[in-house]
């Protein structure tokens, strides 16, 4: 095997460990052999948590407190060069309050596609997007990302089909998707 090819084997072993040993089992020495201290997380999942490593590690373990069955299902993983993406399905019973957000007793599921920046095996930057699908007791909502990436802007028409009225699509923000969710 290439180093190259080595190093794009090395990433993916990374994404299937967050996705398999820190989510799905709240491993956290495994969440600090993988992260690294300079860590950055663009997209963190909750408002007023720093988009660092300390800040991602009190996401998680929060996130285990209120979610103790949370299981992370990798559906895909692909690597390039320094880069990793992984898409997932979370399935989790809200068991416990998340950020001041009382528990509902309900079986959760939603889907993610996580962008990672690894070096030198650790994970440096981090972005998700999430989607809770449409279903019954749920609300529909589109895909999250940074806001900053995702402005709000009229559908354009497709070509040969009648073009619905008018609406403007919002993309909402990952507390604006925790809250139809939870």
């Amino acid at each position: 095997m290439t180093p190259a090819a080595q190093t794009l084997e090395t990433n993916k072993v990374v994404a299937r460990r967050l996705a398999d040993e820190v989510f799905s089992r709240g491993n956290m020495k495994t969440f600090d052999e993988i992260f690294a201290d300079q860590y950055v997380n663009h997209t963190m999942p909750v408002p007023g948590v720093p988009g660092t490593k300390a800040g991602f590690r009190q996401v998680v373990l929060a996130t285990r407190e209120a979610f103790p069955d949370v299981q992370v299902e990798v559906q895909d993983v692909v690597a390039e060069g320094e880069f990793a993406v992984f898409h997932d399905v979370v399935r989790a019973t809200s068991r416990g309050a998340f950020m001041g957000i009382p528990p509902t007793g309900r079986r959760l599921e939603w889907t993610e596609i996580h962008f990672l920046r690894i070096a030198d095996g650790r994970i440096v930057e981090h972005e998700t997007a999430r989607r809770a699908p449409v279903g019954r007791g749920r609300r529909p909502c589109a895909w999250s990302s940074s806001p900053a990436r995702s402005p709000s802007r009229p559908s354009p028409p497709r070509p040969g089909r009648r073009s619905l009225p008018k609406r403007t699509r919002t993309w909402p923000t990952s507390s604006t998707i925790q809250s139809a969710i939870w």
